[in-house]
């Protein structure tokens, strides 16, 4: 077996069996490779969405503010260009305002799927996916249709217009 990055990500790496000694990679390329093989993103892996989403609808009720369940995978570029754009003004003020931000790891369409039938199934179209609960665990909207499957191109300003529907949506069925 060769060892090269493709190999190394996608089979593994065993330092028992190999020729070539994890010593002998240079620091800097190991670095690279263990960044190439787990993304970074907005969502995290090890989270409990179930107990993030009581503990945030707790604060949305302190607060007079809605939940966004934003579903998604690390592995997705339009789930971590959305979770780049929630966090840039003037999105991030709209969303600061009004929601407390939950992050839901969906993994490859395998985890926390019991979160996502809870919530209607959201991923179904593709992800990201958001879904925007009431202190009352009351679904006010979903994107259900694949609004944010391809965020990646998605200009700033529509995903701050889209975002701005959302909350005047939401807001009226919270009455």
């Amino acid at each position: 077996m060769a060892y090269d990055a493709f190999s190394i990500c996608y089979h593994g790496f065993d330092p028992e069996t190999s020729p070539m000694k994890i010593q002998h990679l240079f620091p800097p390329a190991i670095a690279l490779l263990l960044i190439s093989c787990n993304p970074v993103g907005p969502y995290n892996a090890n989270a409990n969405p179930n107990v993030d989403i009581t503990a945030a609808i707790a604060q949305a009720a302190a607060q007079q503010k809605l939940v966004l369940l934003e579903f998604g995978a690390n592995w997705c570029p339009d789930c971590r260009k959305l979770g780049e754009s929630l966090k840039l003004p003037p999105l991030s003020d709209v969303i600061a305002e009004n929601f407390i931000v939950v992050p839901v790891d969906v993994g490859n369409f395998d985890a926390n799927l019991d979160v996502v039938e809870k919530y209607g199934n959201p991923i179904a179209m593709g992800i990201p996916a958001i879904v925007v609960i009431g202190p009352d665990n009351r679904v006010l909207f979903t994107s259900d249709a694949g609004e944010l499957a391809n965020a990646r191109n998605m200009s700033e300003q529509a995903v701050l217009e889209f975002f701005q529907g959302v909350v005047r949506v939401a807001r009226a069925q919270s009455d």
